[in-house]
């Protein structure tokens, strides 16, 4: 279906947000007397908002990864996709999840907490010499 109501707003070429293709396109929307614009993708038809330096959706860093589960590549997607948005830390979490099923795929335990390693914890303490940590009770005002 055809945008409504759209102007020949002077031909941009960009990376599309959305679809990942590098487009040229003249058709969109724009504000009078402002640097806003909204260009419409030729090759999926999604529109992307340019203001002077940054474009909405931005583009998602690094490039497909071919022949990955189902279940990584959706994550790899949405890290990327996080990032695309500006959404740093939503992106880390999505990272930190997605090797954890890398690590699980290549036949980590699952479940297992290295952290939970009396052993290496205790040695860890008594080489870091860290204190224990308390509660913390905020003072009254």
């Amino acid at each position: 279906m055809p945008w409504e109501g759209t102007a020949n707003i002077g031909s941009r070429s960009y990376r599309c947000g959305y679809c990942g293709n590098i487009v040229a396109s003249a058709i969109g929307y724009y504000k009078k007397n402002s640097a806003l614009k909204v260009y419409i993708c030729p090759h999926c038809e999604r529109p992307s908002y340019f203001d002077k330096r940054d474009q909405v959706p931005g583009i998602a860093p690094g490039n497909e990864v071919e022949n990955l589960p189902d279940h990584i590549a959706s994550l790899y997607r949405e890290a990327r996709y996080c990032v695309s948005v500006s959404a740093y830390t939503a992106s880390v979490l999505a990272c930190r999840k997605l090797l954890m099923n890398i690590a699980v795929a290549q036949g980590a335990q699952e479940g297992y907490d290295a952290g939970q390693n009396q052993a290496t914890h205790a040695k860890l303490n008594h080489t870091t010499n860290i204190p224990k940590r308390r509660s913390f009770k905020s003072p009254d005002l």
